[in-house]
């Protein structure tokens, strides 16, 4: 896969004057840059990252820690000390829906089934910048590899986001909003899963991204912001679900 393909698919969000977001078009290092450079922006790159796009996070005050951990689907530690321009780093683990030929393969995680077809855990990480005020959401893609004529897929996540952010309204924060289309995602999977095909590796799987999203939901209260749409009670919900699968999977 080509890895300057997270800046040509990457956008960048800054409010307007209508109370919405207005959604750019980053396509090159030079814009990354401007809006990194910009205040008040949410810059998304989804997929991989080349060098030069991470060191350019990186001048901007995106600790590489952060963007290695989420390259490798895993949560950004603090390592005991924050860093003095990080307001917060927040994390969650999604479901994405694939359908494709028998013959698929992936470079972000191994594929898993249900009812509905394929299924894979991708990373969302988001920083944010206290002195400029910038966000940086970084989006894990699932890139499939067809011998055979591929099926097309759901929507991804980042088009998702593409299409929705602008329209969210700057009343919404970008943590909370994150979180609520998280949630959703889980709804529609765990609503799809068939008790008799699913596997005990796959729900235990689903019920650690769970219980990580939920950690996600903590965090954000134990800072004193409410969450208005997904909030601690609804994660805690989410995960007694795959509880009450998991042991109908046992019985």
């Amino acid at each position: 896969m080509d890895r300057e393909d997270s800046v040509r698919r990457g956008f960048a969000l800054e409010p307007s004057t209508n109370g919405q977001y207005k959604i750019t078009s980053l396509s090159t290092l030079r814009r990354l840059q401007s809006h990194l450079s910009s205040p008040q922006r949410i810059v998304v790159l989804p997929g991989q990252l080349d060098e030069a796009t991470i060191e350019m996070l990186t001048s901007h005050g995106v600790p590489h820690e952060f963007v290695k951990s989420h390259l490798e689907g895993t949560e950004y530690s603090w390592r005991g000390s924050r860093p003095q321009d990080a307001i917060a780093a927040y994390f969650w683990v999604v479901p994405q829906f694939v359908r494709c030929c028998g013959q698929c393969t992936t470079d972000v995680f191994e594929y898993t089934t249900n009812s509905r077809g394929r299924v894979v855990l991708l990373s969302v990480s988001l920083w944010v910048s206290k002195q400029q005020l910038i966000s940086v959401l970084l989006v894990q893609r699932s890139v499939t590899n067809c011998e055979e004529t591929e099926v097309p897929a759901d929507p991804s996540l980042e088009d998702e986001l593409r299409r929705k952010l602008p329209h969210a309204g700057l009343t919404i924060s970008i943590k909370d909003y994150i979180n609520q289309l998280a949630y959703e995602r889980w709804v529609e999977y765990v609503a799809e899963l068939n008790i008799e095909t699913v596997s005990s590796d796959l729900l235990w799987r689903a019920a650690e991204a769970v219980e990580q999203n939920l950690d996600t939901a903590r965090y954000i209260a134990a800072e004193g912001d409410a969450l208005y749409l997904a909030d601690e009670r609804a994660w805690e919900g989410m995960l007694r679900r795959l509880d009450f699968r998991m042991r109908c999977f046992k019985a």
